[in-house]
């Protein structure tokens, strides 16, 4: 999607809205046309409680939401700073963000072998070191193979943490609690992802020639919730999340 993305900016900048357009009226055309309404209806019903009493899922969830705030300087902040910084054209921004595609696919596998015998929280400490330190670099170091390389880094700690972040709460929550659980992470890191964008930009646009004091705050907001993520959950059972397959 990126990389095409890219190429089609890269042709004519109006593409890249036209081409999404057509795509959702074709995608509308096949759910209207070959998908049918299941017929069965659940006999569970109730209303969405917030859990509001357990302090330890809360506080997960606001350690996993301040996660996705640095993992989510890529996109929008990251493209600009490409631009800006490194004048990197549209058309090599998409193959870049194609190549996370690619080595989510490959490498996610290999990666879940590797941590298979870590527990849920040292992982998600790894994974936000690695996007930490992978943005840093991005102050330090340009050049095709070293965005290349850049790009691996920060997609192995997105490999590293999208997994058992779910898997996290899902050992936090009871057996008949854990829709109510995910529906509530879920809601809480849908108020912080937005401002991801938003306060990277901000950054970006105050630090607009000082590339390192920029990276250097997501780097040390990374380091910090990490090293939280780290002591918080060492109080917790948090065991390694089972291996897909297994």
């Amino acid at each position: 999607g990126p990389a095409i993305g890219g190429y089609l900016a890269y042709v004519n900048y109006g593409y890249v809205f036209v081409a999404p357009a057509l795509i959702s009226i074709f995608d509308f055309y096949l759910f209207y046309r070959y998908i049918q309404e299941p017929q069965h209806k659940s006999s569970i019903s109730g209303n969405f409680s917030f859990p509001s009493k357990d302090k330890r899922f809360l506080i997960v969830c606001v350690l996993l939401a301040m996660i996705w705030f640095v993992s989510g300087q890529w996109g929008t902040t990251l493209t600009l700073f490409w631009t800006n910084f490194d004048h990197l054209t549209n058309r090599l921004i998409g193959e870049l963000y194609g190549l996370n595609g690619v080595f989510v696919v490959t490498m996610q596998i290999p990666i879940n072998w590797l941590f298979r015998k870590t527990s849920d929280h040292l992982r998600i400490a790894v994974g936000g070191l690695v996007y930490s330190f992978s943005f840093l670099a991005l102050a330090f170091f340009t050049g095709a193979a070293f965005l290349v390389l850049d790009v691996f880094f920060i997609t192995m700690g997105e490999n590293i943490i999208s997994p058992v972040a779910y898997s996290m709460i899902g050992k936090l929550a009871p057996p008949n609690k854990r829709g109510q659980y995910f529906g509530a992470f879920q809601m809480i890191v849908g108020f912080a992802v937005p401002f991801a964008p938003l306060m990277g930009t901000y950054l970006l646009g105050y630090y607009s020639s000082q590339a390192v004091s920029f990276w250097g705050i997501i780097a040390t907001i990374g380091v910090i919730i990490s090293l939280a993520v780290f002591s918080y959950g060492r109080h917790m059972d948090t065991g390694p999340t089972p291996p897909i397959g297994s």
